[in-house]
C-alpha cells in the first residue's frame, strides 16, 4: 500500500511538471506562429494535423493530458494552472487558425 501511495505521489508530480505544460505550450505556439506564413486553406490543415501529431507525441512521452485534468477537478491547485495555461494556448491557436481561414475565404468571394 505505502508503495503504492509513493508510486502514484510520483506520477502526480511528473503529471504536473513544468515540462508538462510548457511543451504542450510551446507546441501551440510554434503551431500559431505558423498560421500566418500560410498561404492557402490546406496549408492550415496540415498544420493542424501536424500539431495534432506533436500532442500525441507528448502524451506518450509525458503522460495524457487526461489525467493531469483528472488531477485538476480533483482539487490540485498547480494541475489547475496548468490545465489553464494549455487551453489558453490551444484557444489562441484555435482563434488565429479561424481568422486566418476567414481571411482566406473573404478573399476567394473578392476575387471572383
Amino acid at each position: 500500500m505505502k508503495k503504492s501511495l509513493s508510486i502514484l505521489a510520483v506520477l502526480m508530480l511528473v503529471a504536473c511538471s513544468n515540462e508538462f505544460v510548457d511543451k504542450r505550450v510551446e507546441a501551440y505556439s510554434r503551431a500559431e506562429s505558423k498560421i500566418s506564413e500560410a498561404t492557402a486553406s490546406d496549408e492550415l490543415v496540415r498544420i493542424s494535423y501536424d500539431l495534432h501529431y506533436e500532442l500525441a507525441a507528448l502524451d506518450a512521452e509525458l503522460g495524457s493530458l487526461d489525467s493531469v485534468a483528472r488531477l485538476a477537478s480533483s482539487g490540485d491547485e498547480s494541475c489547475k494552472e496548468q490545465i489553464e495555461a494549455i487551453d489558453g494556448a490551444r484557444r489562441s491557436f484555435e482563434d488565429k487558425l479561424l481568422q486566418q481561414e476567414i481571411g482566406f475565404y473573404v478573399s476567394m468571394g473578392n476575387k471572383k
